[in-house]
């Protein structure tokens, strides 16, 4: 997703305030952070036909839950042979270092993400757990059989943990952003 971001002064819906009708591919997205917190931060993104740049492999060193709220998206993992075909409603969990590209978003539409970017150690353990070893997921606790892509399993479990952190936000009455308590 994209490194640009400004912060949501006013934002109070996600479908607010979006990009013009007819942006083109080579504008950059548009990413507002509606949260900040030094173990979260919630961003929407909003692409018009970009893809990550020819050769580029994102590597984020915090596990991110992301929702293709509307629009329709390709993303690509290294690890992976295929590109997997997102649609609005979709989401999936990607574990902290894991490499991913966005290989296109679709053209001439709003391709709205939400993204929900976490401390893996503080959110959902992405290195250990008793039903297995494999960093790519963060539903190790619910075994081996839980390791499908995009398994619904193991995305409830992560938007359970978000949901979760979020109960613990203190809401600011005039849409502010919020502020996590210490």
């Amino acid at each position: 997703m994209s490194d640009q971001g400004q912060e949501a002064a006013s934002l109070s819906n996600l479908f607010a305030a979006l990009p013009a009708a007819g942006t083109k591919a080579d504008e950059a997205e548009q990413l507002v952070v509606l949260l900040a917190h030094p173990a979260l931060r919630i961003e929407r993104i909003v692409s018009s036909g970009q893809a990550s740049p020819a050769g580029f492999w994102y590597d984020q060193p915090q596990s991110e839950w992301v929702l293709l709220v509307a629009g329709e998206a390709g993303l690509r993992f290294a690890d992976e042979d295929t590109t997997r075909h997102l649609k609005a409603g979709d989401f999936l969990h990607i574990a902290a270092h894991r490499p991913h590209r966005v290989e296109w978003t679709a053209a001439g539409q709003a391709t709205i993400w939400l993204a929900v970017h976490h401390d893996a150690t503080g959110v959902a353990n992405d290195e250990q757990g008793p039903g297995g070893d494999d960093p790519r997921s963060g539903a190790q606790h619910l075994g081996k059989a839980a390791l499908r892509p995009l398994d619904i399993t193991r995305n409830a479990a992560c938007a359970t943990s978000a949901r979760q952190a979020l109960r613990t936000a203190t809401w600011p009455s005039d849409n502010s952003r919020a502020e996590f308590p210490d």
